[in-house]
């Protein structure tokens, strides 16, 4: 499990940056990593595996500010959080060399009345075998590189001195359901909205329960959460107001601050993402109405993101003009983020996005 396989939350400030970060399938083809069982099972392999492929981004691309000459061991384990819960609740997970672990399982599909959601037996993190591995591996991490700071442990993100002002950082609950449950949830939450809410309760339960642990394991205390509502853009906005909006508002009673993450275009949730309390950062997918989003958000950090498949297969020049346009829309306090970028993207392309990138930053 590794940080390196994921999409890792931007927390800290962002100063109207672009940035630009690569598929594993990239590292894969051209710095030769393995992305197979041994990485997510064998730390130090993990670690020297990441390390060879900072080098490698430094040699190709250090002059944009990529990769390290100097790299040091990853801050964290973990793996996406839904994944993980697919894991922690018996699915089957998946191993490749080139791509993130994959759980293709539904365990939740079994469910079928709201008497089934009650009788789900709560996951006791204290004797789970996959978090109890995480632990094992950041001490495996600390024995060979003494001089290492852990800072993650399966979506919670040490911040602040001791980590007394950490990150709680999970896929939602509808997100969550829409993975383990399967795309029926759509049709719950329109036609059966008790046994929907049902299943985000319990859902939620679980998260906030592996947070606790991992929280009272190292010391740490969350105090700010992550909403990665990957899945958002697919709901009306009527239906993310009932089923979802009320849960996000519950939970900020309780944290001092949080992130909102959309993969998708997500204009027609801004105003609802408006209502959710305290949000420090917006995490938007490509086709969003940034100028929208700055309108609403004027105090708020945003994180916009480029398409991969643009980066693929439009132009130079119509790489620069869309960064352009983005920057324009954002004003300022932003970042551009381009990540999962293929392997088969033209050099010319990758040149042009981090070459306007630092024209950007100047």
């Amino acid at each position: 499990m590794s940080t390196s396989e994921k999409e890792v939350p931007v927390f800290g400030k962002l100063n109207n940056n672009v940035n630009l970060c690569f598929h594993l399938a990239y590292n894969s083809r051209h710095f030769g990593a393995n992305y197979g069982q041994q990485y997510h099972s064998d730390p130090v392999y993990r670690v020297e595996t990441d390390m060879k492929v900072a080098k490698g981004l430094y040699q190709q691309f250090g002059k944009y500010g990529m990769g390290s000459v100097d790299p040091k061991p990853s801050p964290g384990v973990g793996i996406q959080p839904l994944d993980f819960m697919n894991g922690a609740m018996g699915g089957k997970m998946v191993y490749k060399e080139n791509t993130s672990v994959e759980t293709p399982d539904k365990p939740l599909s079994v469910i079928k009345t709201i008497e089934d959601v009650q009788n789900l037996v709560d996951i006791d993190w204290e004797t789970s075998l996959l978090l109890q591995n995480c632990f094992e591996q950041a001490e495996k991490i600390q024995q060979a590189y003494p001089d290492s700071s852990i800072c993650e442990i399966q979506s919670v993100w040490q911040e602040g001195a001791d980590g007394q002002e950490s990150f709680l950082t999970m896929h939602t609950p509808y997100t969550t359901a829409f993975r383990l449950f399967g795309q029926e949830i759509l049709e719950k939450m329109m036609l059966e909205e008790d046994f929907a809410e049902a299943i985000f309760e319990w859902l939620m339960r679980q998260y906030r329960s592996l947070w606790d642990t991992i929280c009272k394991k190292r010391g740490w205390k969350g105090n700010k959460i992550h909403f990665g509502d990957c899945a958002a853009t697919m709901l009306s906005p009527k239906i993310y107001e009932r089923m979802c909006l009320p849960l996000y508002q519950r939970l900020m009673e309780n944290f001092e601050h949080c992130v909102i993450h959309s993969c998708g275009p997500s204009s027609h949730l801004l105003e609802l993402f408006a209502q959710v309390p305290k949000v420090r950062q917006l995490q938007l997918g490509h086709g969003t109405d940034l100028a929208k989003a700055r309108k609403l958000f004027p105090d708020s950090y945003i994180l916009a993101y480029y398409e991969p498949w643009r980066l693929l297969s439009e132009s130079p020049g119509e790489i620069e003009k869309e960064l352009w346009k983005m920057t324009e829309q954002l004003e300022d306090k932003f970042n551009i983020g381009c990540g999962g970028a293929d392997p088969d993207t033209p050099q010319e392309n990758v040149y042009t996005f981090l070459e306007t990138a630092e024209k950007i930053k100047s």
